[in-house]
């Protein structure tokens, strides 16, 4: 555990250094090309848009690097059950790393989805950002059924075919969400 926290904090450090440079040496103009959020017209998320910077809205752009610690640590965990598989002594969700490596990469993607929205303001960003939020929803789901149904041998082929699906539903969601309100999607 302390190896994976190590390993959260670098490489959140990491990307902290890669947020700075890209928002002090760009400016709003690289997105001027995108369309611009509907919801970003009329919202303003808590923090006013400066759409001259680089980071339209800095706070909420750099606080999306919490959800990507989470997910690198999340990964790194998954990253140790998946090498000491042949112990008899691991959880039920140790027994399955890939559903913590697609959870650990939901947050993550999450964390880049957000921040593209929070920096950009744009369409596809806040695309980008609703599907990270229903990759964790989804990413949850498939745990939880796995929870329940974790008894079952569940060979190598069903895992990764599990983890594909996952990855297939989470893809169709990024259509999805273009036809049904997130008030409603979400909750369901």
């Amino acid at each position: 555990m302390k190896k994976a926290l190590i390993l959260a904090s670098a490489y959140t450090a990491a990307m902290l250094i890669i947020y700075f440079l890209l928002n002090t040496f760009l400016d709003g103009s690289v997105w001027s090309g995108m369309v611009v959020s509907k919801s970003a017209l009329t919202t303003e998320y808590c923090e006013y848009n400066n759409v001259q910077r680089f980071f339209h809205q800095n706070i909420n752009t750099y606080s999306n690097l919490a959800y990507f610690f989470v997910g690198v640590f999340i990964c790194a965990l998954a990253w140790q059950d998946n090498k000491n598989q042949s112990s008899t002594d691991l959880n039920w969700l140790q027994k399955f790393p890939l559903l913590s490596f697609l959870m650990g990469g939901s947050f993550i993607y999450l964390s880049i989805g957000s921040a593209f929205f929070h920096a950009s303001l744009t369409w596809m960003g806040q695309s980008v950002d609703m599907n990270g939020t229903y990759s964790i929803s989804i990413s949850l789901l498939f745990i939880a059924v796995y929870h329940v149904f974790h008894k079952i041998n569940w060979s190598e082929t069903l895992k990764k075919t599990t983890i594909v699906t996952a990855l297939l539903v989470i893809l169709s969601f990024y259509e999805i969400h273009l036809l049904v309100s997130s008030g409603v999607l979400l909750p369901v």
